[in-house]
Parts: C-alpha cells; structure tokens; sequence
C-alpha cells in the first residue's frame, strides 16, 4: 500500500505539472513550457523505473531497487509537506516542474551506462510516434526546420478539434481516440525512410510488458 501510495502521488505530479502548464483556454501559461496538447510529454524516468517490468528489464539489483524506494518517498514528503503551500498557478508549476526534475536526476543517477540507455530504448517502445515530440529525439533524427514546423501544424489542429468537441459537448472516447490516431499517423509521415530507420535503432530490442 505504501508504495502505491508513493507512485500515485509521482503520477499525480507529472499530470498536475502538465495541466499548470495549459490555462484555462488550454494555451501554455506565460514562462512554462508548453507540451503537446492534449497530449502530454509521457512519463517520467521515475514513472518508469518505478514499473516492475521496467526493472525486470534493466535488470534492476536489490540495492538499485532500495535507492529508488528512497527517492519514491523524497518525492512524496516533498509533494505531501509543500504543495499545499503554493497558491498560484505560475508558483505550482514551477515548486511541481522542480521536484519531478530533481527526482528524475536522482533516479537516473542510480543506473549505470548501459541502464540508462536502455531506458531511453523502452521509452521510445512506449511513446511510440509520441516520442517524435521530444525535441532530442528531433535532434537525433536530424529533424529540418520544415518538419518542426509541420510537428507545429499537426498539434495546432489536434488542439483546435479537441477544444471545439469540448466546446460543442460532441466530445467523446472514440472520436478522441481517432484523433490521436491521426495525430500519431501524421507525425510518421514526416519522417524519411532514413529517419524512420533510426528511430527503430533508437527503440532497441523489444520491451516485453
């Protein structure tokens, strides 16, 4: 229980730190970074070493497994003791952004070489075309500036129809579902047949979950 207790709370953050980072319009706030809308930049690193099948992968150590307790309950004491102190939106986001950057590093930092980067395979299995989003993942693939750009158009749009179904009360599961579908097929489609190579070499071996 205690530990579902510490992954809830590091999910409740990564969500509260996404929707600080919209206004009430769904735009970005002024100073924060602004995520793919509605689609959120994908789990943290200590969402992810926090799975089971994640570990069993990494082939976690008893230690390893021990240290990243430590840093669930940090984490948790943090958010539990000192969230409820900050009153503004601009304030949250920043108090929350911090202490999921911090948590990430002290989590990374107990993997070795080998570890981290296949981490950074499973989230690319995970995210699937999602990850095209992550800007280093754009730098990797060698993205041009026309493809950011179009990265730029495809959620712009996948923003307007959410808002107007929203607006119109149409909104439902299966419309939003085939909207992220598109999202997601048009975002392969931007990719050369050598970028497209990459991102399967930057996958890995398959993530069994």
């Amino acid at each position: 229980m205690k530990r579902l207790r510490m992954i809830v709370c590091v999910t409740m953050l990564a969500l509260s730190a996404f929707v600080l980072g919209q206004n009430a319009n769904g735009t970005a706030n002024q100073g924060m970074t602004r995520s793919a809308y509605p689609a959120p930049s994908g789990p943290t690193d200590l969402q992810l070493l926090s799975r089971t099948d994640v570990q069993a992968d990494l082939q976690f150590t008893t230690a390893q497994k021990s240290r990243l307790d430590g840093v669930n309950q940090k984490i948790t004491r943090q958010w539990e003791n000192g969230a409820k102190h900050h009153q503004t939106v601009a304030t949250s986001g920043a108090v929350i952004s911090g202490l999921l950057a911090e948590a990430d590093r002290e989590a990374d930092a107990i993997l070795n070489a080998e570890q981290m980067k296949r981490l950074g395979q499973i989230r690319v299995q995970l995210r699937g075309n999602m990850i095209l989003l992550d800007p280093a993942v754009q730098k990797q693939l060698g993205f041009s500036d026309e493809q950011k750009s179009q990265v730029t158009a495809l959620e712009q749009r996948l923003e307007l129809q959410t808002r107007e179904r929203l607006r119109s009360g149409s909104f439902q599961a299966g419309a939003f579902q085939r909207s992220q579908a598109e999202f997601s097929s048009g975002l392969a489609k931007l990719l050369t047949a050598d970028q497209s190579s990459k991102l399967k070499e930057l996958s890995g071996k398959p993530f069994h979950q």
